[in-house]
C-alpha cells in the first residue's frame, strides 16, 4: 500500500513496492488509517486471543498444540467463505446456557471475563438481537 503526494513520489514508490510485493495499491492517508486499524482487528487481536487461549490449556496441564486444528481450519476457512459466513461458537448460535458457563469459568480473570462478555454481547447483537435484551453494557457482564 502507497500513498504519495506528487506523480514522481508515486512512481518512486509504486516501483519499490512492486518489487516487493505482486500487488501494490494506492490509498489516500485516510484510507490506509483505516486498513491498519482493520489489520490490528484481523491480525494481532485475533493471534493475542490466540495466545490467552494457549495459556487458558496449560494452565490446565493440557497441550496448547490442540487448538492448532481450529486455528488452521478457521483461518483456511475465512479465507475462502469470509469471516461472516465463517462464525461459529455459543454466541453464534444463541447458546446462551454455554456462554454463561463459560463466564464462570473465566471469574478468576476479570479482563478476559469482560472480553469475552464483550464480545459475545457483539456477536449475539449481530446474529441474535432478542437475546441482547437485558445485557449489562454498564460493567461488561451480561445477565444472560
Amino acid at each position: 500500500v502507497i500513498d504519495a503526494s506528487d506523480d514522481l513520489a508515486r512512481g518512486t514508490l509504486f516501483d519499490l513496492a512492486r518489487s516487493i510485493s505482486g500487488k501494490v495499491v494506492e490509498l489516500p492517508t485516510a484510507q490506509r488509517r483505516k486498513l491498519h486499524l482493520a489489520a490490528v482487528f484481523a491480525s494481532n487481536f485475533p493471534v493475542y486471543l490466540m495466545k490467552r487461549a494457549e495459556r487458558i490449556l496449560a494452565d490446565e496441564g493440557i497441550d496448547p498444540k490442540l487448538l492448532q486444528p481450529l486455528w488452521n481450519a478457521a483461518a483456511r476457512k475465512v479465507g475462502e467463505q469470509g469471516a461472516a459466513a465463517s462464525l461459529t461458537g455459543p454466541a453464534r448460535r444463541g447458546d446462551t446456557g454455554t456462554v454463561r458457563a463459560h463466564l464462570d469459568l473465566l471469574a478468576g480473570d476479570a479482563d478476559l471475563r469482560r472480553a469475552y462478555a464483550l464480545l459475545s454481547r457483539m456477536i449475539l447483537a449481530d446474529h441474535h438481537p432478542d437475546l441482547t435484551k437485558g445485557l449489562s453494557d454498564t460493567d461488561g457482564q451480561p445477565d444472560l
